[in-house]
């Protein structure tokens, strides 16, 4: 009988092997280490009698909305979206939004380091913000960070996220 092939999404930090970065060796990544992309794998099950042998299929997927992914579930509605924790490329400055005047007005910081859930379609390689715990609490952005993501097993476009001080 034929196999289900296992799929998984692995994240990629790149940064520059030790050896590289104490011989001087400049790269793009030294400055800033890619730490948005996800790899999508598909491995195949071989079976030893079979008499074609099928290789694993890696695509790696760079989003370019996101300079960080922290962590990632496979959405329901399809096999090619995901759930993310991740950090936006631009951080919303302080403006007219319901934390920009306040903010600087009670000293707090206009953005931190913290994390959204975004859901990453790996057809496109777009990201879109679905929560932000920061403005959920009425705070600057990037305060809060998503710490774990939980899709819902029944209904598909539900997630249940938990969210820590960044």
């Amino acid at each position: 009988g034929g196999h289900v092939p296992a799929v998984f999404a692995i994240l990629s930090h790149s940064t520059l092997p030790p050896s590289m970065e104490r011989h001087g060796i400049l790269s793009e990544l030294s400055a800033a280490p890619k730490q948005n992309v996800v790899h999508r794998a598909i491995v195949y099950s071989n079976n030893e009698d079979s008499a074609r042998r099928m290789e694993p299929s890696i695509r790696k997927h760079a989003i370019d909305k996101l300079c960080l992914i922290s962590q990632v579930e496979f959405n329901r509605s399809h096999p090619m979206v995901l759930w993310a924790s991740g950090r936006a490329s631009v951080m919303h400055k302080p403006g007219l939004h319901h934390h920009g005047k306040a903010a600087k007005m009670l000293g707090r910081p206009a953005s931190g380091r913290g994390t959204n859930l975004y859901s990453v379609d790996l057809r496109s390689n777009e990201a879109t913000v679905v929560f932000n715990p920061s403005h959920a609490q009425r705070m600057a952005d990037g305060l809060h960070s998503i710490s774990a993501i939980l899709p819902d097993q029944r209904r598909e476009h539900r997630v249940f996220v938990q969210s820590i001080s960044a």
